[in-house]
């Protein structure tokens, strides 16, 4: 949580986006490229309709798995392989 906090005191325009559901301006479009984007289920941090949000970053692929914010880290397993699988 203490990361979480100085990451939102410090990149004040991406908590602005965050919390107000609009584009960054530097979201890279993804071309070329495959975009997985994994969501946790109960991320307080990641709006359950981000894909509705993004709406024309049509190369980003949604996932939504069980989880919190901070399984990435915790609990990694579930991540490595969706990516393995994807990639």
């Amino acid at each position: 949580m203490l990361h979480n906090g100085w990451y939102i005191i410090s990149r004040p325009s991406k908590t602005y986006h965050g919390f107000t559901k609009q584009i960054p301006d530097d979201l890279p479009d993804g071309s070329g490229n495959k975009v997985l984007l994994v969501r946790p289920t109960y991320d307080t941090f990641c709006h359950p309709e981000v894909m509705s949000i993004l709406g024309e970053a049509k190369n980003y692929k949604y996932f939504e798995i069980p989880g919190a914010h901070d399984d990435c880290w915790l609990k990694p397993k579930p991540y490595i392989d969706l990516l393995l699988k994807e990639l």
